[in-house]
């Protein structure tokens, strides 16, 4: 009897944890989000998570050190975009406009870039899917 509500206890801390992580620590900030939206001028905010789908048209902004872990980006426009610095590890970008993009020191672990046009991506020094960091004067393709 006493292992058994030791048991529950625990789970109950632990979910308690992770609901409480979930909330707080894992998400996008909703009025950096409208701003972004707005203005399409985000430097360093988080939009970890945010689900910016939809076609949106985001060619020319600037999202330098931007959080966009885990962003769902499949069909944005992110030509001449600034995203230097940002991190878009285990976002989906799938079928995205970076053409022109400035990606330099970006993070791309684990990003979804099936469909994507890298034409002219400044990629020097941007960490790639595979972790490794491409060379310096990478554009286009990562040269590791």
């Amino acid at each position: 009897m006493m292992l058994r509500s030791h048991t529950l206890l625990v789970l109950s801390l632990i979910f308690i944890y992770f609901f409480l992580a979930a909330s707080f620590g894992y998400s996008f900030d909703a009025t950096q989000l409208k701003q972004f939206k707005s203005s399409k001028q985000c430097m360093r905010c988080n939009l970890s998570f945010a689900d910016l789908t939809g076609g949106l048209n985001l060619s020319g902004a600037n999202l330098s050190g931007a959080n966009l872990s885990d962003a769902y980006l499949s069909g944005a426009n992110l030509s001449g975009a600034n995203l230097s610095g940002a991190n878009l590890s285990d976002a989906n970008l799938y079928g995205g406009m970076l053409a022109r993009a400035n990606l330099s020191g970006a993070i791309l672990t684990n990003v979804y870039l099936y469909g994507v046009n890298l034409d002219n991506v400044n990629l020097s020094s941007t960490t790639w899917i595979d972790g490794k960091k491409c060379k310096p004067g990478s554009i286009g393709v990562c040269n590791k």
